[in-house]
């Protein structure tokens, strides 16, 4: 069965995070946040992500490495995986590349982020988990269902709310 995501976030919730991404670190070249949210059924097939939270990583969390673009510590994995728990909520690890071309994963990003995004599930395995990619102008997500192990792209994303946004990727 080939199952459709769709992912629908307000453009407050859109607007903070990317500003939040968007904001300078002492020595991290990039910022790491956590989108939160609930699925739901549309159909036998699709699936419905509804985000509701945005989770900014405290400065005090980063790793100085300056082997990758930002490393955050377990205090703040921990943090948000407590937040998971409390909220009984899929988390989506985001970050911006805010650079021209089609927004993708970087190598470090697709060996890293899949492993973390894996644990989030034995902690809520009926929610959805993955990474959210914000870009110059655009974004990405790719999404591990409840049951699964393979991350996979996600179909469509909206961004709800002036001005209104959606992508859908095949």
């Amino acid at each position: 069965m080939n199952l459709n995501i769709h992912i629908k976030i307000p453009r407050t919730i859109y607007n903070t995070a990317k500003s939040d991404l968007s904001r300078n670190h002492p020595y991290a070249l990039e910022r790491v946040g956590f989108l939160f949210g609930k699925v739901g059924k549309i159909n036998s097939v699709s699936k419905l992500i509804l985000i509701n939270d945005y989770f900014p990583i405290d400065d005090t969390d980063y790793i100085e490495d300056d082997q990758v673009g930002a490393k955050i510590n377990s205090e703040a994995i921990h943090k948000v995986m407590q937040k998971i728990l409390d909220t009984n909520s899929g988390a989506l690890h985001t970050h911006l590349h805010n650079f021209p071309g089609v927004p993708s994963l970087s190598k470090v990003d697709k060996q890293s982020i899949p492993p973390l995004v894996r644990s989030f599930q034995h902690i809520v395995p009926s929610q959805i988990h993955g990474i959210f990619l914000f870009h110059s102008n655009h974004h990405k997500s790719w999404i591990i269902p409840p049951g699964a192990n393979n991350i996979k792209l996600a179909n469509k994303i909206t961004v709800v709310g002036y001005p209104l946004s959606i992508n859908i990727y095949e």
